[in-house]
């Protein structure tokens, strides 16, 4: 039995399309591989951008994959222009990532 990774974006302002978000961090997490082509696809860039410029952000991932934590690492800065300034170990399958 396989256990899925889930990803959940948390920011105290509201992202219309969150789900959209979260289900491309999860295929990322899946399939490193295609990170980088399936970046330019997602819908809403340009205005996430404007909407969580000066916002934290909390990435919570359960079941996270550890080969693939440089990827998500890398695509996240792509996405959100932010950097990663701590880790929260929550259970035993669960980290959140907060970017400031």
């Amino acid at each position: 039995m396989q256990t899925t990774t889930t990803v959940e974006v948390k920011c105290d302002c509201t992202i219309p399309f969150r789900s959209e978000l979260e289900t491309h961090l999860e295929q990322v997490l899946r399939s490193p591989e295609h990170a980088d082509t399936t970046l330019k696809e997602l819908p809403h860039l340009r205005s996430m951008d404007v909407v969580i410029h000066s916002k934290i952000i909390f990435v919570k991932i359960t079941n996270p994959i550890r080969k693939t934590r440089s990827v998500v690492l890398r695509t996240l800065k792509e996405l959100f222009h932010k950097e990663m300034v701590g880790i929260i170990k929550g259970a035993k399958n669960e980290i959140t990532l907060i970017l400031v």
